[in-house]
């Protein structure tokens, strides 16, 4: 059973997509999202991270719908599956092809083995990405954009997904080619910093 919608706050919906369909190369091809991560499966610490700054989540897979469909959550495949990895920009398109929220709201891009995210992480990104008009407002660890770490206007997911379609696979091309602003967690960098990790 999927877990009810919360109330809107405000005008600003903001989803999250938990993106978790990766081919696992670093992990010696498991499912990252369901490692092992101190007695809990690595999806389950970001889930809880981001539930209480989301309105809703969709988890973006290409297998093992069944241990993910525990969460309650809606999942989202992207067309080829786990045959044709086509990379993180597929699950992001998809899953905002699939929301029933549309260009209504926000969206929140989280990568599923980032168990240490911050509380109220996604209010700083909301606040950047509202108060200057953005199209993405990305973390920037203090060296480097946290390029799947960002939160990205309904109203530019068209433009994402008509790069994707044309071909484009890189997220930081399209950051780079929007108008996106940095938002510095240069204090909390190790919160974002991805574990590839076998159990």
């Amino acid at each position: 059973m999927l877990k009810p919608r919360k109330p809107a706050e405000s005008d600003n919906l903001i989803v999250g997509i938990v993106l978790a369909g990766g081919a696992g190369r670093r992990v010696g091809g498991l499912d990252k999202g369901l490692v092992n991560y101190q007695g809990r499966p690595l999806i389950s610490w970001v889930i809880d991270a981001l539930e209480p700054q989301t309105d809703d989540l969709l988890i973006s897979i290409n297998r093992n719908a069944k241990s993910y469909s525990q969460f309650g959550y809606q999942l989202v495949t992207d067309p080829l599956g786990h045959r044709g990895y086509q990379g993180p920009l597929a699950g992001i398109v998809a899953s905002f092809a699939a929301s029933p929220q549309g260009l209504d709201a926000n969206y929140l891009i989280s990568s599923c083995d980032t168990p240490d995210l911050p509380p109220f992480y996604v209010s700083q990104l909301n606040e950047e990405l509202s108060a200057n008009g953005l199209d993405a407002a990305v973390v920037h660890d203090g060296e480097r954009r946290q390029n799947l770490h960002c939160l990205i206007s309904g109203l530019a997911m068209p433009s994402l997904t008509e790069f994707f379609n044309s071909g484009g696979r890189a997220m930081h091309q399209w950051l780079d080619e929007n108008n996106t602003g940095d938002v510095d967690f240069s204090d909390r960098a190790d919160c974002f910093s991805n574990l590839n990790v076998v159990p």
